[in-house]
């Protein structure tokens, strides 16, 4: 099982919702994934990058929901 790597922030300490933003790396230590929770769901932009640090999808959400992709 795979775990996202970076910085987490937690929303309740009681519930453990993450809040804020998680990021992820590749080996190389390129930015592999950005994603941002509110109250433990998605919520705010999410953005994918390949190897080479390119954005490669940009996506959207509001409380957990996809709204759009950029």
């Amino acid at each position: 099982m795979n775990y996202p790597d970076g910085i987490r922030k937690w929303y309740d300490e009681f519930m453990k919702y993450p809040d804020g933003i998680t990021k992820g790396y590749y080996e190389n230590g390129n930015l592999k994934f950005e994603w941002n929770f509110k109250y433990g769901k998605l919520d705010g932009k999410s953005k994918w990058y390949d190897e080479n640090g390119n954005l490669q999808l940009e996506l959207n959400y509001k409380d957990g929901k996809l709204q759009e992709e950029l």
